[in-house]
């Protein structure tokens, strides 16, 4: 599955099948309460209730030249969570990215991870899924790896480009700030 899931995100066929996955997901307006991922509680700190979905960053570990770091979800209370999500992370000069991998809410809609590092060394984020519509609940989405190059102030940051959830009811989010890194 994650060699298909490679194959669509790199190939102009895999593109054009996975835009069009993204369009028939998007287009897509029946309610899937009944398919939606119960919430994770256990272990996660309180989140602050707003109408927004929130996106935001969290430095997991600085060690040996190697940052990890986490894609955290929140869904407001009694919102329908997103079915899909493209974002686009952009780690400043001073790191490189390494690797990533899905975490527990991406796993338990049964959703696939795909990260592409884009010519400008953004960092291309797509979760999706070809045989479901299943919602992602609250919690932990993807852990990013990435190389620290330069001992002083580098950060990662969510770039801005909407849509970043589909459906559209579930594109109200706002992205957290920059992760600051190194040289606080």
């Amino acid at each position: 599955m994650q060699a298909r899931a490679e194959w669509m995100a790199t190939s102009w066929a895999g593109t054009l099948a996975l835009v069009l996955a993204m369009v028939s997901v998007w287009a897509c307006t029946e309610d899937a309460a009944d398919n939606a991922v119960p919430e994770e509680k256990e272990g996660q700190e309180a989140v602050v209730e707003t109408d927004l979905h929130e996106l935001s960053l969290s430095l997991v570990e600085e060690s040996d030249g190697v940052v990890t770091v986490e894609l955290l979800y929140a869904r407001p209370p009694d919102a329908a969570g997103p079915r899909m999500m493209e974002l686009f992370l952009r780690p400043s000069d001073g790191l490189k990215y390494l690797s990533g991998k899905p975490l527990s809410a991406v796993e338990k809609a049964g959703k696939q991870l795909v990260l592409q590092e884009q010519e400008n060394g953004d960092v291309r984020t797509v979760v999706f899924a070809t045989t479901n519509l299943d919602r992602l609940a609250s919690g932990p989405l993807v852990r990013y790896r990435f190389s620290l190059t330069s001992g002083s102030g580098a950060a990662v940051e969510m770039v801005d480009r909407r849509p970043v959830f589909a459906p559209a009811e579930a594109d109200t989010v706002t992205l957290g700030k920059p992760l600051r890194i190194g040289g606080r």
